[in-house]
């Protein structure tokens, strides 16, 4: 029993099999024998360390997944809100000592994108009824165009004749 105990050594997120024998072994013991193991505190010890080692572990995997959520928010615009949203979720929703494991750059980053949202010019009548997944379009967009277009053909009409009449000249 002794032995098993001291086999557990030093206690990592792998030492589960090794200390759930242990203790497995040291309550199929009689009270005499128990009281006979003069390691069972190293026993104990094990246990509360692996405990606070895979809490630890959960900690710093729920932290990592609200920085996971805070970092994909990327650029900030309308479409970024249900990001913004989840990303806060997540970081709401983390103990105490799991936000203390998020760095506070990273905090600011999600305060700055609620902050930037918040701040995004408000949205027109027309926004509403659009198609988000088409790029937005002006009717002006289409009016300059236009003028750039016939701009560009009255030039290339008048340098072309401009060069035929040097060419009748010579």
């Amino acid at each position: 029993m002794i032995a098993k105990i001291n086999a557990i050594g030093t206690v990592t997120l792998d030492s589960k099999s090794a200390i759930d024998e242990a203790r497995a072994a040291y309550d199929k013991l009689t009270a005499a024998q128990q009281a006979r193991v003069s390691n069972y505190a190293a026993l104990t010890a094990a246990e509360t360390t692996y405990a606070k080692l895979v809490q630890d572990k959960a900690d710093q995997d729920a932290a990592d997944a609200a920085i996971a959520k805070i970092n994909a928010i990327g650029v900030v615009s309308r479409a970024a809100k249900s990001r913004i949203d989840a990303a806060r979720k997540a970081y709401d929703g983390l103990t105490d000592a799991q936000k203390a494991l998020v760095p506070a750059s990273v905090v600011k980053t999600l305060t700055d994108a609620e902050t930037a949202y918040s701040n995004l010019p408000p949205r027109h009548s027309s926004d509403d009824t659009a198609d988000s997944t088409k790029p937005a379009q002006s009717s002006r967009t289409g009016d300059a165009g236009i003028a750039i277009y016939a701009a560009m053909s009255l030039l290339s009409v008048t340098g072309g004749a401009w060069v035929i009449g040097k060419k009748r000249k010579h």
